[in-house]
């Protein structure tokens, strides 16, 4: 668990980036020597009529953990999100999956950076898929990890919405680290509560 790689895949199905994530106490990142960062990295579904985008594989990452059944692209950072899109739509003939999708929305983070990289990809998409693509909101993301921890039943109760009023979006690894910690502190009270009623 201190280091992750993530390899992104080609038309071919070859090898063509390679980024590694040092996760323990000195966060790092390198990126191997002659990587292609236009493909970028994916999980894709079989037949996904939805794909989410995101601005590196750590948040794409993140976000399976709560939505395991998602398709996901993401750049390696927000500088090659662009050039990533940009390349999808002038090769989407290359791959299959692109046949089958109909939607296409992001979450990145919330930042003056990433909405000058949206409006440019938009302003320039040639794939209307890609001019009306639109945010996940943070009560759909909120509502997704609901769904995803009463799905697994994870605690002894029905969490809601409410509970999680608090939490606000901002980058998607910070989002879910929040909601965990707020889903501990309400497991915690039920179990004080229910001590309390024995």
């Amino acid at each position: 668990m201190h280091n992750a790689v993530f390899v992104g895949y080609d038309e071919k199905n070859n090898p063509a980036f390679a980024l590694e994530y040092g996760i323990k106490d000195t966060p790092y990142k390198h990126e191997a020597a002659g990587s292609f960062t236009s493909v970028g990295w994916k999980q894709i579904q079989d037949h996904a009529s939805d794909i989410i985008i995101f601005d590196s594989p750590m948040n794409a990452l993140a976000y399976l953990s709560i939505d395991t059944e998602a398709s996901v692209i993401a750049s390696k950072d927000i500088t090659t999100l662009y050039n990533m899109v940009k390349y999808y739509q002038e090769n989407n003939d290359k791959y299959e999956f692109m046949k089958d999708v109909k939607n296409i929305t992001y979450i990145l983070e919330n930042s003056p950076k990433s909405d000058l990289v949206v409006n440019r990809i938009k302003e320039t998409a040639t794939d209307e898929r890609f001019r009306s693509m639109k945010q996940v909101e943070p009560d759909e993301l909120k509502r997704t990890y609901i769904q995803s921890m009463n799905a697994n039943s994870e605690f002894q109760y029905t969490v809601s919405e409410e509970d999680y009023d608090e939490v606000e979006y901002k980058d998607i690894r910070k989002f879910i680290d929040d909601m965990d910690e707020m889903t501990g502190q309400l497991q915690d009270q039920q179990n004080k509560d229910e001590r309390a009623m024995e």
